[in-house]
């Protein structure tokens, strides 16, 4: 039988959480996380990441942030009774596994979440973290089978899938806004070969993107870039989008475009992804969504040009992707389980 002793589990966010409170129907509702955990026996704690000056590096992206030497400081010194450390990307934890057999730190070190690979910096932390920790938690298979391949892990990739709260993201009667949808900052992302598949189409193209892509002269009027939004006001930009399309560059073995997948899902969107392995996990082509072969321009425009002439088809897709969300398989509930079930096993607590 599972074990019913409670897990004191630490978690380390690689934004910062604090001050950002939302107001219920405001955002995705963070308390359905803890209690969910506590429902599996786990109980969650947060320790945030510091504001500048105390974190000198919190200016300079999440990566850079989550090298926070007082967090990590005060970890080691004070959160000794944790079970389970649980940290959201690699930096996170960098200067906790440096300092944490000197000092030897006790609790079980997680790694929720793994970057994708091609900057040095980011390749040398992921080297010196993932032969590190105990556990890794990976969205995808082939997320998994990159991982292992590349490194000796302590323990297998533990595969626990990946959930948005669908309850803020779902289906709204919103009038078709006539443009096609794409969003994130990651660096996986392919918005060359969008901008130009989208040459030739009737539709708008609306990037809500923190990146600066190159947009031809000609398409200027057809392009437009958004800056972060808020929480409704990206689940509005979803609910009214005609497609919505996540490109990816070739190669890309991680969960990148993951986030923007499921939350398209979840609003009954129609889907058009690049064909990776990663995106396979998620999408079954032609019945939740359509794969596009990487960088094919021309084959990415056929799909959405055979979309944009057929509203019967697009609800059809969009349908059946908000079905799968509310499967077990990519249920928020669903997702928590399998993600306690991981903690346990991290700590020997089956």
């Amino acid at each position: 039988m599972p074990s019913t002793e409670a897990i004191t589990a630490l978690f380390l966010p690689n934004v910062r959480q604090r001050g950002s409170s939302r107001q219920a129907g405001h955002g995705p509702d963070r308390e359905r996380e803890r209690r969910g955990f506590a429902a599996h026996g786990i109980m969650q704690a947060d320790r945030d990441l510091h504001p500048f000056p105390l974190n000198p590096l919190a200016r300079h992206g999440t990566f850079y942030a989550g090298f926070d030497l007082l967090r990590a400081l005060r970890v080691l010194l004070f959160d000794r009774r944790a079970d389970v450390i649980v940290s959201v990307f690699e930096s996170n934890i960098a200067i906790i596994l440096l300092l944490g057999r000197l000092l030897r730190f006790p609790p079980r070190i997680v790694l929720w979440t793994v970057s994708a690979r091609g900057w040095y910096w980011r390749d040398r932390v992921l080297d010196f973290v993932l032969p590190r920790v105990d556990l890794v938690l990976v969205h995808t298979s082939a997320e998994k089978r990159a991982v292992e391949r590349r490194h000796r892990l302590k323990a297998p990739a533990e595969l626990i899938g990946f959930a948005v709260d669908d309850r803020f993201y779902q289906p709204m009667p919103i009038e078709d806004g006539g443009y096609i949808l794409a969003v994130g900052d990651d660096i996986g992302r392919d918005y060359p070969t969008l901008i130009a598949a989208c040459q030739g189409t009737p539709l708008r193209l609306v990037l809500r993107t923190s990146t600066n892509p190159p947009v031809p002269a000609d398409m200027r009027d057809q392009v437009s870039i958004r800056p972060r939004l808020t929480y409704p006001a990206l689940r509005e930009l979803y609910a009214a989008a005609t497609i919505v399309v996540t490109p990816l560059r070739r190669g890309v073995e991680h969960s990148s475009g993951i986030t923007a997948i499921y939350e398209s899902m979840a609003m009954g969107r129609p889907v058009i992804a690049t064909d990776a392995p990663g995106t396979r996990d998620i999408l079954r082509h032609g019945h939740t969504g359509l794969l596009v072969a990487a960088g094919d321009v021309a084959g990415l425009r056929q799909s959405l040009l055979a979309l944009v002439r057929d509203s019967g088809r697009r609800a059809r897709l969009g349908a059946a992707a908000r079905a799968a969300i509310d499967s077990e398989a990519m249920s928020y509930d669903g997702y928590i389980t399998r993600f306690a079930a991981g903690l346990r096993r991290a700590t020997g607590r089956v």
